[in-house]
């Protein structure tokens, strides 16, 4: 088995045609990536907390995607100290296709702090491709779901959604929720 990685990661490194689906990242990182899970070596993502909830980390990551991490296996200290914003490292076990990559650690970096703007507003249109969402001040936003790397958020036309999104370096959609309706509270009668 071991021959067997040597041998393709020889390959690889020489040129030899990167697989079809490693072909469409267009980036010089693709080869590392596909060595990576070819090999099933954890990878690191470096990027900045959306959020974090439920033991799922929502990070923008320098690399423009959005990533859906489980963060189950991490212990609370670690998890304690994560802000909106702020920059992180985290270590990612090999990933099934589909399915959301898995912390094995996570570390806080140095470096300035990222301001992501939320809005609230109604969902326009949800496609394979996009997710198109107008604020209530009349803004359009449009969320890119081949960006995500993960579990994408689930959301419908017409839901009323609170959207995250970043200005720099240009306005683009990161991460949307739909909003929790808070049930009325029932009429209080008078006797």
């Amino acid at each position: 088995m071991v021959k067997i990685r040597v041998i393709l990661t020889i390959l690889l490194m020489i040129g030899f045609p990167a697989p079809a689906w490693a072909q469409g990242l267009g980036r010089a990182d693709s080869v590392i990536d596909v060595l990576t899970d070819v090999l099933r070596l954890n990878r690191t993502v470096r990027g900045h907390v959306v959020r974090h909830r439920e033991a799922t980390l929502v990070l923008r990551g320098d690399d423009d995607r959005t990533y859906t991490i489980n963060t189950a296996d991490l212990d609370l200290e670690t998890l304690r100290g994560l802000r909106d914003g702020r920059p992180v490292a985290v270590a990612l076990k090999s990933p099934v296709p589909g399915a959301m990559p898995i912390a094995v650690s996570l570390q806080q970096t140095n470096g300035p702090t990222k301001v992501f703007r939320r809005a609230e507003g109604t969902v326009d249109m949800v496609s394979d491709d996009q997710i198109r969402f107008t604020t209530h001040e009349g803004m359009r936003v449009t969320l890119d779901r081949t960006r995500i790397v993960g579990e994408t958020p689930p959301v419908a036309p017409n839901e009323t959604a609170t959207l995250v999104y970043e200005q720099e370096p240009r306005i683009a959609g990161v991460w949307i929720e739909t909003r929790e309706v808070q049930p009325a509270a029932a009429p209080r009668s008078e006797r």
